[in-house]
């Protein structure tokens, strides 16, 4: 199987790149931009910042509680931790769902593309030294599982320095966790081509002192005030089965093709390439040992050092897009199955969604969460956070 470059994991590469049956085009950012909000704007309302997606947010451990610390008094919260489908262009994505119908309750976004379980353990620690959490949830992408897991060079570019130094310091993290982290950057740093990746730790430092800099300077734009939407109830109030219902209307009207995704995602990317991609992935095993297994201990293990309570969010593949493509049904089962382990070993709660492989619009495209999708994962959400 041939390898991945980081740039062809989400979709920059130069040129269409066709690789296990998935789709990496140069063009994929227009369906999965990289900020969930358009560049310009003078001024974000507060309430903005729990779905900002930018770099320089991301790598700031004190985003969450500021972003808290912006929202009226009493309002519950969740943090959410995921990937590239954080930035799904789906309106029940949570940046656009809770704005537009919800007016007590946020989840706060971490992540973006390239942003897997090692990245995740070590912004929950840096958050959690910063601001104490009760609660956490983190979306589990069934592709972040191959023989490779983690990408060097995709890791560096979500790398944050200062979160990093934070998590090397956190009195609550065992000496043996910390180090087995610490092992596990270096082997990724070690084997980047990025400039930064050859930082020492004092340069590291620095460069942490630079992230909050910017961050802060980003932060400035938060001046507006807390944002809800005319007609948006307490979660109290969510009509659930008109969602679903509008959920699905508008998943029919995007999509006229027989995978039921989003039709110019289908047009561009699947329909040129489907006779190549017949049985591409016949030899893909997310179920095989992979670092990536390793990696989400290691974000538990952290969760557990804080006292903080999980939800790992087990997100489908694609029922029809995995059977045309050679990754069998019996095969895929061993791998939500071994999730459902790691979660029972470590005490998570499980929001399994395995049994959604061949719903219609419950994902965007061959892997992100789409309409559907993000409605069952937002109500997953808010159980857990208000149980």
């Amino acid at each position: 199987m041939k390898r991945r470059t980081a740039t062809q994991l989400l979709g920059v590469s130069l040129g269409g790149t066709l690789f296990a049956g998935f789709f990496f085009t140069p063009a994929l950012p227009a369906f999965f931009g990289t900020e969930v909000f358009a560049n310009g704007q003078s001024s974000l309302s507060k309430r903005d910042l729990f779905y900002a997606t930018t770099l320089n947010r991301l790598r700031d451990p004190t985003a969450y509680s500021r972003a808290v610390a912006g929202a009226p008094e009493g309002n519950r919260n969740l943090l959410l931790f995921g990937s590239s489908e954080l930035s799904s262009p789906a309106p029940q994505n949570p940046a656009r769902f809770f704005p537009q119908h919800v007016s007590d309750f946020d989840l706060f976004v971490s992540g973006r593309g390239y942003t897997q379980s090692l990245h995740q353990a070590i912004v929950l620690s840096a958050t959690a030294s910063e601001t104490p959490l009760k609660k956490v949830a983190l979306i589990v992408s069934p592709q972040w599982f191959t023989n490779e897991g983690e990408l060097p060079g995709a890791f560096q570019d979500v790398f944050s320095a200062e979160s990093y130094n934070r998590l090397l310091g956190d009195s609550r993290l065992s000496e043996d966790l910390r180090q087995r982290i610490a092992n596990r950057v270096a082997a990724l740093r070690q084997t980047s081509t990025h400039p930064a990746a050859r930082l020492d730790r004092v340069e590291l430092a620095v460069s942490g002192r630079v992230e909050l800099a910017k961050s802060a300077v980003d932060g400035a734009r938060y001046t507006a005030p807390y944002f809800i939407a005319d007609g948006a109830t307490p979660v109290s109030g969510i009509d659930w089965e008109a969602q679903f219902a509008a959920a699905e209307r508008e998943g029919d009207a995007a999509s006229s093709n027989d995978l039921n995704i989003e039709d110019n995602y289908y047009t561009t990317y699947v329909k040129p390439a489907l006779e190549k991609s017949k049985g591409s992935m016949a030899e893909l095993d997310y179920a095989a040992d992979s670092p990536e297994y390793g990696d989400l201990e290691l974000f538990l293990e952290v969760a557990k050092a804080h006292g903080i309570e999980v939800l790992l969010i087990s997100a489908p593949v694609h029922g029809t897009w995995y059977d045309y493509t050679g990754y069998p049904a019996g095969r895929r089962a061993m791998y939500y199955e071994r999730i459902r382990q790691v979660a029972a070993q470590h005490g998570a709660k499980l929001a399994d969604f395995s049994g959604h492989e061949y719903d219609p619009y419950f994902l965007y495209d061959v892997m992100h969460l789409g309409w559907k999708g993000w409605l069952h994962v937002n109500r997953a959400c808010i159980d857990f956070a208000l149980s």
